[in-house]
């Protein structure tokens, strides 16, 4: 093999080299980028799960005080069924209006 053919191919080769280094740094910014966004999906899936577990307390928190209302109404209702038997007891008529 001559000088020239052996600097030929020491080109060749070293535009190979070139080629597979440009193309491993693309595939390393295309791999880099879906880490990106495989982060961000990550980002948003943990704050949309933190939403809904926002949303969930929310209901839960509406449910026991609509509970505490109705618990609360029961108790007057019944406070107010044993008034009206003690007035009935003493033989006052709960029921009439007296002004």
């Amino acid at each position: 093999m001559s000088f020239v053919e052996l600097q030929e191919q020491l080109e060749q080769e070293r535009r190979r080299a070139e080629m597979e280094a440009a193309a491993r740094t693309e595939a390393e910014r295309h791999a880099e980028a879906e880490r990106q966004q495989v982060e961000e999906e990550r980002r948003r899936a943990a704050a949309e799960r933190q939403r809904a577990e926002a949303e969930a307390a929310a209901r839960a928190a509406a449910q026991a005080r609509e509970e505490e209302a109705r618990q609360r109404a029961e108790a007057e209702r019944q406070r107010a069924d044993r008034l009206a038997a003690q007035l009935r007891a003493l033989g006052i008529d709960p029921e009439s209006e007296t002004s």
